[in-house]
């Protein structure tokens, strides 16, 4: 994705999108209705349907806001087909119509600056920031008690499996007693995913995927190893790694290199 440009995989096939503004981060949702979004630092974004393009301010468009949590949109993430932007002063927004925003900060403290969202509904989603992860329940955040470390990552399988993690390899799973630890890391984690029933963390030293005895280095295909892998994602069909130059897909047998 570039300043104004946008470039979709689809169909094994790259398509690429001019923006009217600048764009940062975007992602495909299906509710209320099948879209793609866009947005900026600022809070510019874009909702484009095939017969409809709509845009605005973030800021401007929030029905509830509460004017505490300004700062700049950190990311885009998808929940159960819904968009969601983070923002760095702890602000958390779900595109409810495709030109308005509802603010769902309700219960975060102050001082939480979100940094990971991830669930398997609207209505059951965990965010990571900080030293703090916190559970919303559809109505408000509810603060979790976690080991001591800094969060930047979270990911929640189908199975309601809760995964953090953060600075200085910590990773941690949930459990029924409490928090149970996955050794085998030691660089600060910056992505989750489950991929058809295995974890993986994202870090600047290389991608990893959890084993019997902690974490192992993924050999990723499609050319030479990258340099880094800043994040990772995954939906239904494949796992995305990106890095600082080039992005590769894996499909369950094979690696691709998309650019």
């Amino acid at each position: 994705m570039g300043e104004k440009r946008i470039t979709r995989w689809r169909d094994a096939k790259l398509e690429t999108f001019d923006l009217q503004a600048s764009a940062t981060s975007c992602l495909s949702i299906t509710a209320p209705e099948r879209a793609l979004v866009t947005i900026n630092w600022p809070g510019h974004f874009t909702v484009a349907t095939r017969g409809l393009r709509s845009s605005g301010q973030l800021w401007e468009r929030v029905s509830n806001l509460t004017g505490q949590r300004f700062g700049d949109v950190r990311k885009l993430v998808n929940i159960d087909g819904w968009a969601h932007a983070l923002v760095h002063d702890g602000g958390v927004f779900r595109l409810d119509t495709l030109s308005s925003w509802t603010c769902i900060d309700q219960g975060l403290t102050r001082d939480f600056s979100i940094a990971g969202l991830a669930g398997q509904a609207i209505d059951d989603m965990v965010a990571v920031g900080g030293s703090e992860a916190s559970r919303f329940d559809g109505r408000r955040w509810k603060a979790l008690t976690v080991p001591k470390a800094r969060y930047s990552a979270v990911a929640m399988s189908k199975k309601n499996e809760l995964v953090i993690a953060g600075r200085k390899g910590a990773v941690f799973q949930k459990s029924t007693s409490g928090w149970k630890e996955l050794p085998g890391l030691e660089s600060d984690v910056w992505g989750l995913a489950f991929f058809k029933g295995d974890l993986y963390a994202s870090t600047f030293s290389g991608l990893f995927k959890r084993a019997r005895k902690g974490f192992e280095q993924v050999r990723i295909g499609g050319g030479p190893q990258p340099v880094s892998t800043l994040s990772v994602g995954s939906n239904d069909h494949v796992l995305w790694s990106l890095g600082e130059f080039d992005l590769r897909v894996f499909d369950g047998k094979r690696w691709s290199r998309i650019v």
